[in-house]
């Protein structure tokens, strides 16, 4: 064999050999751009992902970010309103205080005027009560203008026409107090005797003058009647007559009580103006005694 044909045998296995490698190293290539594809699909994917993973981060940051200035404005909102609610409520208590004040003002003044009004009523009561015993005087002196008028004719100087008898009623000053015996005496000296009271009728009258014509310091005296406990257990008038009717006040009338004379004095209830006391006390008197023919 001759070197050319060696060199040529050597050309062909070179070149078998250089064709057993392209394919090998297309493949190669091809792999590894499939894998370059792979690793540029996942990074795609990842990339995708980190920009979705951005994107929901500043979704979120957009929703808190606007969450955060709706609830800035609500709180801002609030706090107007509330500021509102409190200007309201100091006004309301403004109010209220101006209104219990002049509350308290009106209440004062129709305080006053209650008491004004109650000051009034009782002074027209009082003045009803006034104008009625007035009233009840001018009748009561109206009736005795008769016996004063006749009085003079019937009737000693000081003493009174009264139920067709003249009476003395020891109501002045100068009628110092006197015991029962000597102030029958004083009534005998002018030729009468202690009153002798006969009747309810009788009993109602001298209370009455009494009362309307003695003061307050005299209505405190007892005067003297002529009736005095007898020694045989008995209320005796002076003119021997038996007491028949009384007008005792209560416990009064004792029978076992001796040297007693009888008193009456002013009171409302004539029904028990009579009282017992020691004949040696002093009191007032009224006297009784017939009237005279006039000349």
């Amino acid at each position: 064999m001759t070197d050319l044909d060696s060199n040529r045998g050597f050309d062909t296995l070179l070149s078998q050999n250089e064709d057993d490698v392209e394919p090998a190293r297309k493949k190669r290539q091809q792999a590894s751009r499939v894998i370059l594809y792979k690793a540029a699909i996942a990074n795609l994917a990842i990339l995708a992902a980190i920009l979705l993973i951005v994107d929901i981060l500043l979704l979120n940051q957009n929703i808190m970010r606007h969450d955060t200035h709706r609830y800035v404005d609500d709180a801002e909102l609030i706090e107007i309103e509330l500021i509102k609610l409190q200007e309201s409520y100091k006004s309301a208590v403004r109010n209220m205080s101006e209104a219990n004040k002049r509350l308290d003002g009106e209440t004062r003044r129709q305080t006053e005027s209650n008491w004004e009004f109650e000051h009034h009523k009782r002074r027209t009561k009082d003045y009803e009560v006034q104008l009625d015993k007035i009233m009840k005087d001018v009748t009561y002196l109206k009736s005795y203008l008769p016996v004063i008028a006749n009085g003079c004719s019937y009737c000693p100087i000081g003493w009174i026409l009264m139920n067709s008898a003249c009476y003395y009623f020891a109501l002045s000053r100068t009628d110092r107090q006197k015991s029962w015996q000597n102030a029958r005496d004083f009534c005998q000296m002018y030729g009468g005797d202690l009153i002798a009271i006969d009747s309810i009728e009788e009993e109602i009258a001298t209370i009455n003058y009494l009362r309307g014509h003695a003061d307050l310091s005299v209505n405190s005296y007892n005067f003297w009647i002529g009736l005095y406990f007898h020694n045989e257990e008995l209320w005796r008038w002076t003119d021997g007559r038996d007491l028949v009717e009384g007008y005792w006040a209560d416990g009064e009338s004792s029978d076992d009580v001796h040297q007693d004379c009888a008193a009456l004095y002013s009171t409302e209830n004539v029904f028990s103006a009579w009282i017992s006391i020691g004949c040696i006390n002093s009191g007032k008197w009224i006297c009784e005694k017939s009237p005279r023919n006039p000349q």
